[in-house]
């Protein structure tokens, strides 16, 4: 395995160990493993935003130059530990390279998927735990918080209840009752904005004494927050010694209701929810990571736009694919396969093709032959005794069982050939029976397409299934096969 190791210097006050401290961690771990370190890259420099080592080692990554990243630990791979998890699991796992953290004693290739994810799943929780730990600042005095919702305010005397704010009040009703009657999450904070009302995040400034910096204005995220906050049905979620606890309060609204208007106003911003058949198929070529479609409502369609689960990358905002036009290129893809599936059936039925198999299969019959002649040979050289046997005799029996294993492998290799050169061949009964116009579920898809790959100017490559069985009987039929499964083979 061809492996990569990546420093980076870390500040004292960090805790984390210094740059020899890392070089020296990940030798001793390579050499414990028995793992050569052919590339290294460093992050030398006492500056918290370099990362021109990091940049190669993720560039030479997707250019496959290496299988494996050695690292000291994932909160020092790269400037934050959200750099280094989104390469981690958007690049690297996706693709099949490796990491190897030291610190945790981890390596992926050690572990399933599944594993690796849930190994970077807890990386993410800790690091949360180390940055923002759950003090008493959660449930002491009367400072903002976390816990303070918009529309109340902490009891006098008592932190841990919530009474109605009587200057938000009017607000929060007049939210709950515009979204009751289809009004949009953009439309409500127009609205609040076009009459001057003060912001949410304004308000609880102005209530706990803390000085306002935000620009007054109501956000779209700011409507839908609380249009789905269970503390306005009576369910406060708060935190107590650490731990997420329920309490009850006053509520603006029933549960039942709050359901009803976040049922409808779901619908009303994203549309009717359609289902993705072509979902964990579709692939970006550059970095490997997964496309996901967005729905137009203009067209009413769902359409692929070449970025990633994130939404964050787009890759060509005037490449568009829609999910019928997908379907149809596949659809002509498998049909193209269809048709060279045919051609190669044909001439398997046809008299050049009937000589073509039986010279292989008596080949390998031959090849049988011979080995079955040199174990009788050897098998009759054994001397028969009921004394303890001889060396030779020990020699010879051994040498027997090689040759029976050999055989076995023939006998093995001839039932293969056989099956390949007829029409139990996997690639002919799979793609010769296919008759549909359209693909209608992921189940059919997966029948047939092993994955989907565009590259950044739209161009699609369809990867189907069963193509070693293709070219195993591509190479057994010979020149003949070459243009058969081409596609340029003439008729018979």
């Amino acid at each position: 395995m061809i492996c990569a190791s990546y420093t980076r210097c870390e500040a004292p006050e960090s805790g984390r160990p210094s740059l020899l401290e890392q070089g020296r961690m990940i030798a001793d771990y390579a050499k414990k493993k028995g793992l050569t370190i052919t590339e290294k890259y460093s992050d030398r420099e006492e500056d918290d935003n370099a990362e021109k080592a990091f940049l190669s080692l993720k560039q030479d990554g997707i250019g496959r130059k290496y299988e494996c990243v050695v690292f000291a630990s994932v909160y020092c791979f790269g400037k934050t530990f959200f750099i280094a998890e989104d390469l981690l699991l958007r690049v690297f796992v996706p693709v099949g390279i490796h990491f190897v953290s030291v610190e945790d004693d981890f390596c992926s290739f050690e572990h399933s998927r599944d594993e690796t994810l849930a190994f970077l799943r807890a990386k993410r929780r800790n690091y949360f735990a180390m940055k923002s730990p759950l003090k008493d600042k959660y449930c002491a005095g009367v400072k903002r918080s976390q816990q303070t919702k918009y529309g109340y305010k902490r009891v006098e005397g008592d932190i841990d209840r919530l009474e109605i704010d009587p200057v938000a009040e009017p607000v929060v009703r007049e939210i709950f009752k515009m979204a009751s009657e289809g009004i949009s999450y953009s439309r409500i904070s127009s609205i609040l904005n076009s009459r001057g009302v003060m912001s949410n995040r304004a308000r609880l400034n102005q209530l706990y004494g803390k000085e306002d910096e935000t620009d007054g204005q109501w956000r779209n995220s700011s409507i839908f927050k609380i249009l789905n906050d269970p503390v306005y049905h009576g369910e406060w979620k708060c935190f107590q010694d650490g731990k997420e606890t329920i309490r009850l309060c006053p509520a603006y609204i029933s549960r039942e209701e709050q359901d009803v208007i976040i049922l409808a106003n779901t619908r009303k911003q994203h549309g009717p929810k359609l289902e993705d058949i072509f979902k964990h198929f579709v692939f970006d070529e550059e970095t490997g990571t997964e496309l996901v479609t967005c729905y137009s409502k203009k067209e009413g369609t769902s359409t692929y736009r070449f970025f990633d689960k994130n939404k964050k990358t787009i890759k060509n905002k005037t490449v568009v694919v829609t999910c019928s036009e997908l379907n149809q290129i596949v659809v002509d893809r498998i049909l193209e396969e269809k048709r060279e599936a045919e051609e190669a059936a044909d001439f398997l039925d046809s008299e050049a093709g009937t000589i073509c198999v039986r010279n292989q299969l008596l080949q390998c019959k031959s090849e049988a032959a011979v080995v079955f002649k040199e174990l009788v040979s050897v098998v009759d050289r054994i001397a028969v005794s009921e004394d303890e046997p001889s060396e030779e005799d020990l020699m010879l029996s051994a040498k027997a069982d090689k040759i029976e294993a050999e055989l076995e492998l023939l006998s093995d290799w001839f039932d293969q050939k056989k099956k390949t050169l007829s029409v139990n061949n996997l690639w002919l009964r799979r793609y010769m029976t296919f008759e549909k116009k359209e693909l209608a579920t992921k189940q059919e898809i997966s029948e047939y397409v092993d994955r989907i790959v565009f590259d950044r100017y739209g161009n699609c490559r369809i990867e189907l299934l069963f193509q070693d069985e293709k070219k195993a009987l591509k190479n057994l039929m010979g020149e003949r096969g070459e243009q058969i499964c081409r596609g340029k083979a003439e008729d018979s």
